[in-house]
Parts: C-alpha cells; sequence; structure tokens
C-alpha cells in the first residue's frame, strides 16, 4: 500500500494507526471492500464520477469502465502509494478542482 517514494515517517504512522484497529474493524473492513459491487455502483451512477486512484490495474481499476459510463472521469497521482490524499495532496487536489470546474 505503500510505494517507495512515499514518506517513510508517514508511511510508519499510517501503518501504525492500521494495525491499532481492532480485529472485528479490520475484519469486517476486509469483508466488506471484498464483497463490494464497485463496478456496479459506477456503472448505474447517472451524475458526473471523478475517480482517482494511484495506478491503473488492479480490481478497483476504474479506467477501463469510462468507454461504458459516458459520467465516468478517472484521474492518476504520480509518486504515492495507495494514501494518494496523504502523500500528493496537490495532485488530488487539483484533479477535484478541475474536475469540479468542468461539471460546473
Amino acid at each position: 500500500m505503500f510505494g517507495p517514494q512515499d514518506d517513510p515517517a508517514l508511511a510508519a504512522e499510517v501503518a501504525a494507526v492500521m494495525a491499532g484497529a481492532p480485529q472485528e474493524v479490520a475484519a469486517g473492513a476486509f469483508a466488506s471492500i471484498s464483497s463490494w459491487d464497485g463496478e456496479g455502483a459506477l456503472c448505474s451512477c447517472t451524475v458526473p464520477v471523478l475517480t482517482v486512484s494511484a495506478a491503473a490495474g488492479g480490481f478497483a481499476d476504474a479506467s477501463r469502465l469510462v468507454s461504458g459510463c459516458p459520467h465516468l472521469t478517472t484521474g492518476q497521482t504520480v509518486g504515492a502509494g495507495h494514501f494518494i490524499q496523504l502523500f500528493v495532496p496537490d495532485q488530488v487536489n487539483a484533479m477535484l478542482e478541475r474536475f469540479l470546474v468542468i461539471v460546473g
């Protein structure tokens, strides 16, 4: 979940917080993630949607859905692992601001 370019101290802090979650909370989170139909949710949505991810691919790859979901816009950050809002907030914020300008 962390990239080689992520700040080691911040990565350690995030990992410690995650590791400190009660077991039932962690188990519930993983169960929810694995059973959630994100593709179905994106495709059934009727309003503009922006997805921003650290990398293309994986089970959360929204970029392959763009052709079937014209309301979907995807963005990808550079130089960060999973926690993009912590490691590259300038990139995330720029994409959010641009998306809001586009959709009005």
